[in-house]
């Protein structure tokens, strides 16, 4: 489905709801730092230099990446002004993720962000329920979607720590990661898309790990993020990320040493669509 909507701005374009193409690509520029504070760029998928080349992945090959839904809005001289990544389950595909909403510096304030929620509704019919992660100090982006009908489900926080250096000699590197084949796979897919995730038989923990940037170990658990020498094996295996990172919403030990709160988000879920789709 394709739809039109006149814009009040000086260009006075007509703002086309489409696919995200190729060619819109070039006009992202530094916009994905743009939209979020410098402190967090490390952490964020999105925020890393290859991100834009995932991008263009996932359009040549939508098959490989069937749970993209890349759309976009762009003036009538296919400028691009707004874009969204939705994301659906394979196995459900009646509810969305909302991994990714970004409008253009000269396009906000003009009530873009509000129509692309109606451009999903309508387009995506089967989908009934979307949800979405905020951060907790972006205020406007909360105000929109308690206007929508979002509502919170969950906080999260955002933790880090140092991942310390091991000591001299042999680093204490599990058995499955030691000169692997799957750790030069992992950089090298790593430069590539500006992420990478590490199964347990990558790890040899039981531990499921993604790279983010070249400073950046996620982990998913308190017990893993707490895994000092697993974390110093794979930094010494995969360059030397220096941070781990822990999106929770359980509580952390008490006595956990040298961790830092970065920020918070909300999870937050409309779950219908219906008033959207009016």
């Amino acid at each position: 489905m394709t739809e039109m909507m006149r814009t009040s701005s000086r260009h006075d374009d007509e703002i086309h709801w489409v696919p995200l193409a190729a060619e819109h690509l070039p006009h992202f520029g530094d916009i994905l730092l743009d939209s979020v504070p410098a402190h967090l760029h490390p952490y964020l998928v999105d925020a890393q230099p290859q991100y834009t080349q995932q991008l263009r992945r996932v359009l040549m090959s939508p098959t490989t990446h069937p749970r993209h839904r890349l759309r976009a809005l762009v003036t009538g001289s296919d400028r691009l002004a707004a874009f969204v990544d939705i994301r659906v389950s394979a196995t459900a595909p009646e509810t969305g993720f909302l991994s990714l909403l970004v409008v253009f510096r000269e396009f906000r304030g003009r009530g873009l962000a509000s129509s692309l929620f109606r451009h999903i509704a309508r387009e995506f019919a089967e989908m009934r329920a979307l949800g979405l992660d905020v951060f907790a100090d972006n205020q406007p982006a909360i105000r929109l979607y308690d206007s929508l009908g979002f509502h919170r489900t969950s906080t999260q926080q955002w933790l880090t720590r140092t991942i310390p250096t091991p000591p001299a000699g042999d680093p204490p590197v599990r058995a499955s990661l030691t000169g692997s084949a799957e750790a030069q796979h992992a950089r090298d897919e790593l430069a590539a898309v500006g992420s990478v995730r590490l199964d347990p038989a990558q790890t040899g923990a039981g531990a499921d790990l993604r790279l983010v940037g070249d400073r950046v170990i996620q982990t998913f658990d308190i017990p893993t993020f707490m895994d000092t020498d697993l974390l110093s094996a794979v930094a010494a295996v995969h360059g030397g990320p220096r941070t781990a990172l822990l999106i929770t919403d359980d509580p952390m030990p008490p006595d956990a040493p040298d961790i830092h709160r970065i920020n918070t988000s909300h999870r937050m879920c409309l779950s219908d669509l219906t008033d959207l789709r009016t």
